[in-house]
């Protein structure tokens, strides 16, 4: 009789193990990639792209509409100071308007890595020019006009658009 009473307790203790294991956001972030970041690191940067895991666990949610999110995600040394940049395009509709993506560029400083970028952008191009040590870089939208954005010493600014098709950043 007492046997019952103890296979049932194991059975409830194994089956809520499994189904309370939930990946943290940093593991649905960065999907096990990116050896090259600690997992202080990845971390921190889902913390500032600000979204959150769903209520099973399994997959990242913007927090505005709740719609599932993906990222792509890539740790390049932009200024070759043998500290990593960290680069990430995602979003969707809700979040990023037509574009259906946005990017971040967090770059880290003695303070921990800052969010640069954090708009809608369908990609990048990492540009020969460079300006303080980092490159120009051109983030691509939704529609026929890009923008070229350098860095000023502390961060990325926005220096001028240009049309990838004729008319594109003017209309005409």
């Amino acid at each position: 009789m007492k046997i019952l009473p103890l296979i049932y307790a194991a059975a409830v203790m194994i089956s809520s193990s499994f189904s309370a294991y939930a990946a943290t956001g940093a593991e649905l972030l960065f999907k096990g990639k990116i050896a090259s970041l600690s997992t202080a690191e990845k971390e921190e940067i889902y913390k500032l792209i600000e979204v959150k895991v769903s209520s099973d666990g399994t997959k990242l949610i913007d927090r505005a509409c709740e719609n599932e999110v993906d990222f792509d995600i890539q740790v390049k040394d932009l200024n070759d100071d043998k500290i990593p940049e960290v680069i990430v395009i995602g979003g969707n509709t809700c979040s990023s308007g037509a574009t259906g993506s946005s990017i971040w560029l967090f770059v880290k400083n003695k303070g921990g890595y800052q969010t640069n970028l954090g708009f809608p952008a369908a990609g990048y191009e990492v540009m020969k020019q460079s300006t303080r040590g980092y490159p120009n870089l051109l983030i691509g939208g939704s529609g026929f006009c890009s923008a070229i954005w350098q860095w000023n010493g502390k961060k990325y600014q926005h220096l001028k658009n240009v049309p990838t098709s004729k008319g594109g950043c003017d209309g005409h």
